[in-house]
Formats: C-alpha cells, sequence, structure tokens
C-alpha cells in the first residue's frame, strides 16, 4: 500500500495520479478506482500488476455475460412496448 496526494488530470474527472513518497507515481482510473477522491486528497492506494488488474476486468465481465438475468428487469411492459407488440 502507497500513500500520496492525488492529483487530478487536467480535462477529465476519471483519471488522476497520486505521487508516492516523492518518486513513484501510481496511475488511477475510473469512478470505482477513485472512490470518491477528489483533486488534492491524501489517498492510499494499492499498486497492482497489469496483469492482476485485466484478470479481474475479465472476471467481472464474463460474470455479467454468464448471467442469464443480467440487464433484465421486473417492470411490467410500457405502453409503447404493448402497441410496437400488437402492431
Amino acid at each position: 500500500l502507497f500513500q500520496g496526494m492525488l492529483r487530478m488530470h487536467m480535462n477529465t474527472c476519471m483519471h488522476g495520479s497520486v505521487t508516492c513518497a516523492g518518486t513513484e507515481e501510481i496511475e488511477v482510473s475510473g469512478r470505482l478506482a477513485l472512490n470518491r477522491a477528489i483533486d488534492g486528497d491524501i489517498v492510499v492506494v494499492e499498486k497492482l500488476d497489469d496483469a492482476e488488474a485485466l484478470e479481474r476486468a475479465d472476471k467481472r465481465l464474463r460474470r455479467e455475460v454468464a448471467d442469464p438475468d443480467f440487464g433484465k428487469t421486473e417492470l411490467q411492459p410500457s405502453t409503447t412496448d404493448t402497441i410496437k407488440e400488437n402492431a
């Protein structure tokens, strides 16, 4: 684990970097990874190997694709859907 100050990239609110111990810079990308931190916050980060990060993303994607109910809702069809089906 590393501690440092988060510096957000100038053109986006979804990417930043954390300078740890004045020498190492760790890139942080994505809403979940930033976890509500904003520019100037002191944060603690865990450095992941690229392979480990890709494995986590791949596992998440496989879980979503393998779930037959992924994206389905329990809502009743809208009036527009009913009209389209009957046309």
